[in-house]
């Protein structure tokens, strides 16, 4: 650590710039597209991947880094294309633009020393209340440099922080090395405050720092809200991460969900409910690559070929809906009893999808500890990282709602579990928000399809009312006469004689 007398930096302060400050334009033919993207804020800057520099057929070929960029650098990359007579995107044009260090000491050096690339680290918003946002390490790692360079006192061997701060942030005690044996390649994240901390100790002017909400966290997290899907991020080569809760999230979709534990035997359970924990258990902020999630899917049902082989595929997340749409109440049933998922006690006659997709997924992991006591530990752990995850998938305006906090059972609040609060959500709630037009007036006309349904519904009991009254009246108007006639009416006695 540096002395306290030579931090001539320590009260300077970054640019923040939120979800809230920008707003995202998709290609719409790729609206998915987490490198296909342009932000725009309100004092009308943009800012784009790093991938719009070069070519897509160019950047397929080699490996390609992914880091923020802005008008100014997107010029710069124009100007390195113009400076050279018949340029084309070679392999060793593609390096140079290829990560935020080269680019950056590329344009610098074609422009003799007059562009001075803006710095902006992309940050991985926070989604429960409470936890602070988080940096990936070795992009805060790869940034220490730069941010000494242009600020006039670079390191004399930039390599030498950047190995202390892996070492420190990276591989220190908050990664145990099992978790690497165990999972490869992995990348980790740390809060703004040890940021904070990093910047102070290596003196560097966070005033030349921008931190942004990574758009691709935005899209990522709209895509699963709307269809369910896995939620995952870029790393900073380009390759698809997903983090401890997603993970944990994609791994019960795929193994717990879509089976009859009642008939699988114990060993079957105890080796899923093992490799769930493992990605569940991990230190948080740490992120994987995709394929290892996918391997370890594969991996189960290789070795439990038939007990995945023989179910009916149940469809937990509702991909073609949207989450405002509603869903009758006995399809919730049907479904339960048809996947033998454990069903929860809900009085409302509709659910929106997004309930219904957080109490699929509650009755899973239910169905799966039932009667399972030696590995009935781990149900807390796995149940709480996947709601976790799910709150991507709740908008924005519920998000709060799910108030329930890990620490403990119940919310200080509402002394109510996350489970119960979702149990308690009604289809016509007060809030009365969407995170959308769009989506607003999906809930609106399908409120209104309802209301329709529900008028017809009652014209129709109406008119068999009417009919029925009409019948009722008829018959006594015939009994009467029929009383009334020589025979007289009908005693009792005469009633049990003529039935026997």
């Amino acid at each position: 650590m540096m002395a306290q007398s030579t931090l001539n930096h320590k009260s300077t302060q970054w640019k923040y710039i939120r979800l809230t400050d920008m707003t995202i334009e998709k290609n719409e033919e790729a609206p998915n597209s987490l490198t296909d993207w342009v932000a725009h804020f309100r004092d009308g800057s943009l800012l784009f991947p790093s991938h719009r520099m070069v070519p897509k057929d160019s950047r397929k070929e080699h490996v390609y880094g992914y880091f923020l960029i802005d008008m100014d650098d997107v010029g710069g990359a124009a100007f390195l294309e113009n400076s050279t007579t018949n340029f084309s995107w070679t392999e060793d044009q593609v390096k140079k633009v290829s990560n935020l260090t080269s680019f950056t000491h590329t344009i610098a050096s074609i422009s003799n020393g007059s562009f001075k690339k803006k710095m902006y680290l992309r940050v991985v918003p926070s989604i429960n209340k409470g936890e602070e946002p988080r940096v990936f390490i070795d992009e805060l790692a790869e940034m220490v440099p730069l941010l000494r360079e242009q600020q006039g006192n670079p390191f004399e061997n930039p390599m030498t922080p950047q190995l202390n701060i892996y070492r420190k942030l990276g591989f220190g005690d908050q990664i145990p090395g099992q978790q690497i044996l165990r999972f490869g390649t992995s990348y980790t994240t740390t809060p703004f405050s040890t940021l904070k901390s990093v910047l102070e100790e290596y003196d560097v002017d966070k005033t030349l720092l921008t931190l942004v909400d990574d758009p691709g966290f935005i899209i990522g997290a709209e895509r699963s809200m709307r269809n369910g899907g896995s939620h995952y991020l870029l790393s900073k080569w380009s390759n698809p991460i997903i983090s401890r809760s997603q993970a944990t999230l994609m791994l019960v979709q795929s193994l717990m969900a879509n089976v009859d534990w009642s008939k699988a035997p114990y060993s079957s359970k105890e080796e899923v409910v093992n490799v769930i924990s493992d990605f569940a258990s991990v230190t948080e902020g740490f992120f994987f690559k995709m394929n290892t999630v996918l391997r370890k899917i594969v991996d189960i049902k290789k070795n439990h070929g038939g007990l995945y082989k023989e179910t009916k595929k149940l469809n937990i997340i509702f991909p073609k809906m949207q989450p405002y749409h509603m869903v009758e109440i006995g399809k919730y049933k049907e479904m339960c009893k048809e996947h033998g998922i454990t069903e929860k006690a809900l009085e409302n006659d509709f659910i929106h999808v997004w309930v219904l997709r957080g109490m699929l997924m509650i009755g899973c992991i239910d169905s799966f500890f039932n009667g399972e006591c030696c590995i009935f530990l781990l149900k807390p752990l796995i149940a709480d990282t996947v709601l976790d995850a799910m709150m991507s998938r709740f908008p924005n305006d519920y998000q709060d709602f799910i108030c329930h906090n890990s620490v403990s059972p119940r919310c200080a609040n509402c002394n109510m579990t996350r489970e119960e609060v979702l149990a308690a959500e009604t289809a016509f709630n007060t809030k009365n928000r969407y995170i959308s037009a769009g989506e607003k007036e999906n809930a609106l006309k399908t409120r209104n399809d309802m209301k329709i349904k529900n008028l017809k519904k009652q014209a129709n009991l109406r008119t068999l009312l009417r009919e029925s009254i009409k019948k009722a009246k008829d018959i006594q108007k015939e009994l009467a006469e029929l009383e009334s006639s020589p025979g007289g009416p009908l005693r009792n006695d005469d009633l049990k004689k003529s039935t026997t």
